[in-house]
């Protein structure tokens, strides 16, 4: 980029910065080579007659601070360049027609308001897209809480199921590393008194996962953007360390893998100063499937969170331990 040292007048009387727009206007009119930029020293607000001014010069940009505009510049090359390395992942692919039943059942729902889906169903929607969870049960009953225990294997994890459950932890909805028949029946008992407020749909018997590195994957919708794509670090750490990056769908494999270098996490998966390395193909895989459910839900989604997702050792996958889908009234 070419870039210039000139403010916009914001009044009348400055004919020479007048001018001087004038002719790089008309330049870069006549096609420049180079993208061309003005950059003033100072940050200040603009008046009717500078942004006026600025109507008539519609080739060129108008920066405030260098510090600044180099950001701005950044910023959009990175767009830039994550497009590029998105080209051609919004044509090659059709919805699966799993996947298309399952979009059609949430386009025939009713549509009164914001509404979440409860872990099961949330679940059940990823595993339509490639990501994958733990072997999971649902119960409506301590015995049957007991036989799927026995079936998993000990130490588990007991969840209640219920929609209007969207933070489990802060309700004492969870219950973790329980590794006896007489731990979980004494949690399911303590649990559904606990919740005996709750239309509860069930508890889900889960196997306690252990080891790997606890990531967040997620869909949002930005008010200017729509939806976007994020990933970062999960768990504990996500309000802690507040490491995410966020891109626009569509995802390829490249624009994936890009978008966790931008963060801590993807360094950890790799393995850093000498740890183990985890499956990043496998977050890969999950972030290209967040890509095409935003798209094929689109107004539908008002957000998509799986906290945590964990990468397990290279070769080994990774889960969505926790999953919560918003669903929104249709436009």
């Amino acid at each position: 980029m070419l870039l210039l040292q000139e403010a916009l007048p914001r009044e009348g009387g400055s004919a020479r910065g007048e001018k001087y727009i004038a002719m790089v206007e008309a330049y870069a009119a006549a096609g420049a080579a180079k993208p061309i930029a003005f950059v003033t020293p100072v940050s200040h607000g603009q008046t009717d007659y500078s942004r006026a001014l600025r109507e008539r010069a519609p080739h060129v940009s108008f920066l405030q601070e260098a510090n600044k505009a180099l950001r701005a510049i950044a910023a959009v090359t990175r767009a830039q360049e994550g497009e590029a390395l998105a080209a051609g992942a919004a044509t090659q692919r059709r919805p699966t027609a799993e996947q298309a039943q399952a979009i059609a059942r949430i386009g025939a729902r009713p549509h009164t308001g914001v509404e979440p889906l409860d872990e099961v169903k949330s679940k059940a929607l990823l595993r339509l897209y490639g990501i994958a969870a733990p072997p999971e049960v649902v119960v409506t009953s301590k015995a049957d809480a007991i036989a799927a225990a026995e079936r998993i294997g000990y130490p588990i994890v007991l969840k209640a199921v219920a929609a209007a459950l969207t933070h489990k932890s802060d309700a004492g909805a969870v219950a973790l590393d329980l590794a006896s028949r007489e731990q979980l029946a004494a949690e399911y008992d303590a649990m559904t008194r606990r919740l005996h407020a709750h239309a509860l749909a069930g508890m889900l018997v889960a196997p306690q996962i252990r080891g790997g590195l606890e990531l967040v994957l997620g869909l949002h919708r930005d008010p200017e953007m729509g939806l976007v794509v994020m990933a970062g670090s999960g768990g504990v750490l996500l309000e802690l360390v507040r490491d995410v990056a966020f891109c626009i769908p569509p995802l390829s494999p490249a624009k994936a893998a890009d978008l966790l270098a931008r963060t801590r996490a993807g360094r950890l998966l790799e393995g850093y100063r000498g740890g183990a390395a985890l499956d990043r193909d496998a977050v890969v895989a999950a972030l290209v499937g967040l890509g095409h459910l935003a798209l094929d839900l689109g107004d539908r989604l008002e957000s998509l969170d799986v906290n945590p997702f964990v990468a397990l050792p290279r070769g080994h996958g990774a889960l969505a331990l926790d999953a919560l889908v918003v669903l929104r009234p249709r436009r």
